[in-house]
């Protein structure tokens, strides 16, 4: 069976309700929410960590309040 780090996130083709690696492993998401995008020259770091620790998902809201839908440019608030 081909490693996962060559894989790729796709529609499981057993069961469409859920995810798979196309390999056929299942995708199990590691991950966190991130609050507030870091800034432009910070990006390569806080990848590199993330790749460091085998973080495969990351929900990044682009907000400071998770309840504020219109907040888009973090610097003006």
């Amino acid at each position: 069976m081909e490693k996962d780090t060559n894989a790729f996130v796709r529609v499981s083709q057993r069961d469409h309700r859920y995810l798979e690696l196309s390999n056929g492993r299942p995708y199990i998401p590691i991950g966190f929410n991130l609050v507030g995008a870091p800034e432009e020259e910070q990006w390569d770091a806080v990848v590199g960590k993330m790749a460091e620790n085998k973080i495969n998902y990351c929900r990044l809201w682009i907000g400071r309040d998770p309840l504020d839908a219109n907040a888009v440019n973090l610097r003006e608030r």
